[in-house]
């Protein structure tokens, strides 16, 4: 697969990887709400510029919060999609960071694998289980 030539190359990379993860990720039936809320998430951030990402990703954390635990089923739904949209953010912050420019959030190990594997950067990536050996 050849590396993206734009920000919204980046986000769909991001978004069909990602879909295709949870899809693998939540095959129990038991699961069916927690995998509708991840499509859900990496959906929500189709098409969005920075600054449209840091808004979705206070609201859905705000509202997985609120909601608690009371409804268990439609609590891993909005779990799982803040997640997923936390995560998007994750990999966004990467090449944030990297053009010198704020985060939407700090960005994570992985994150910058994720983005290193998708861009075609090269280099020598150690996984990060492997560091504390």
């Amino acid at each position: 697969m050849t590396a993206p030539d734009s920000y919204d190359g980046l986000l769909d990379r991001l978004i069909a990887e990602g879909i295709a993860a949870a899809c693998r990720d939540y095959t129990d039936p038991e699961d069916a709400e927690k995998l509708a809320g991840s499509i859900e998430g990496f959906e929500a951030c189709r098409g969005k510029k920075v600054t449209e990402l840091r808004r979705l990703l206070d609201e859905a954390q705000t509202g997985a919060q609120m909601l608690g635990r009371r409804d268990p089923p439609v609590y891993w739904r909005m779990r799982c999609r803040a997640a997923e949209i936390e995560w998007v953010c994750n990999c966004v912050s990467v090449l944030l960071q990297a053009a010198g420019l704020p985060v939407i959030v700090p960005p994570t190990y992985r994150a910058f694998i994720q983005v290193a594997k998708i861009v075609g950067v090269r280099g020598n990536h150690q996984d990060p289980s492997e560091l504390d050996s």
